[in-house]
């Protein structure tokens, strides 16, 4: 009915979802987002048409990186094995991947039933850091840019609470400042 009513209409194109977890519509989603942003933004003359090209091979890319990362999830069951009794996950990010912060954690939450929190990095001084501890791994995902190098200082804090430290980053120098490193 929706796409009835509307003006305008971009269809994920994912496919039916098989599971709880909804990878594919999220995935999905982010990828249409990130188109329409590129749209917008050559509409708006902010892009040039090799802008558009640079992004358009960026953008093929996406399934080998699914693939590469999709084959590296050998190590996935002994990460799940270290962390299986943890009393609950925070998430955190900032900028860009503040939304895969809160994506991840609702992912654990219907997946594992365990209390999971998605929370950007910077307001983690404003109450949740005071719940960490070693029982509480905190996921962090860096995405490069501006914000980086905070999400690595807010990290670091909440190691210096003992919390377990799982990173979702590139491999970069501060990797030895998480006990486990998910590389992007």
């Amino acid at each position: 009915s929706l796409t009835r009513e509307a003006d305008a209409v971009v269809l994920l194109q994912a496919g039916t979802e098989v599971s709880v977890a909804a990878t594919k519509s999220y995935t999905s989603q982010a990828l249409v987002t990130l188109l329409v942003t590129l749209d917008l933004a050559r509409r708006a003359g902010a892009l040039t048409a090799e802008d558009l090209r640079s992004w358009s091979t960026e953008l093929l890319t996406i399934p080998a990186m699914a693939s590469a990362a999709l084959d590296s999830s050998d190590a996935l069951p002994a990460i799940a094995k270290k962390y299986f009794s943890a009393s609950g996950f925070m998430f955190v990010s900032r900028g860009a991947g503040l939304a895969t912060a809160f994506e991840g954690a609702l992912k654990l939450k219907e997946l594992a039933y365990i209390h999971a929190e998605g929370i950007a990095a910077g307001e983690m001084k404003h109450g949740p850091i005071a719940l960490l501890d070693a029982k509480v791994p905190v996921v962090s995902i860096a995405v490069p840019g501006t914000v980086f190098d905070k999400v690595l200082s807010n990290a670091q804090e909440a190691k210096a609470r003992d919390a377990q430290l799982i990173g979702v980053a590139p491999d970069c120098p501060d990797a030895e400042l998480f006990d486990t490193l998910l590389p992007v």
